[in-house]
């Protein structure tokens, strides 16, 4: 099923820097039945995405989330996080909980130039994905 990525603003303004441009980016990507490889967001026709925030929520029992480089055969090309392991949890109540994993690395991830950024997924599941960063040209 496909996933559907909404960009939030994240700045009004592109940063320079010395004779680079970075355009700060926020997507939020949702599937309610992420099922295979989907992209989180597009490659730039130039330049590179650096990812400086990921966070995974899934409702789901008993798959993994790999979020990853580019998409080569129905996979990602380059894993960059994961697989992130996901469990069905029950409270006391009988109600479902999610789970979350949020990763904010000591230094930015700089994708491969013109490199989009993926999500991959074990089996079928409601999976949101929320990556910030900037495309750096």
């Amino acid at each position: 099923m496909a996933i559907t990525a909404t960009s939030l603003t994240a700045s009004v303004k592109s940063i320079e820097a010395k004779t680079t441009y970075a355009v700060p980016f926020i997507v939020n990507a949702y599937s309610a039945d992420l099922s295979g490889t989907e992209e989180i967001k597009a490659a730039p026709a130039a330049g590179q995405i650096v990812v400086e925030q990921l966070s995974v929520i899934c409702l789901v029992k008993d798959i993994t989330v790999t979020i990853g480089a580019g998409e080569t055969g129905g996979a990602v090309t380059s894993t960059i996080w994961g697989p992130l392991p996901f469990q069905e949890e029950v409270t006391g109540a009988g109600y479902m909980m999610g789970v979350q994993y949020t990763w904010r690395p000591v230094h930015a991830i700089w994708l491969p130039a013109t490199t989009s950024l993926t999500v991959d997924a074990s089996g079928a599941g409601a999976v949101l994905i929320t990556a910030e960063g900037k495309v750096v040209s």
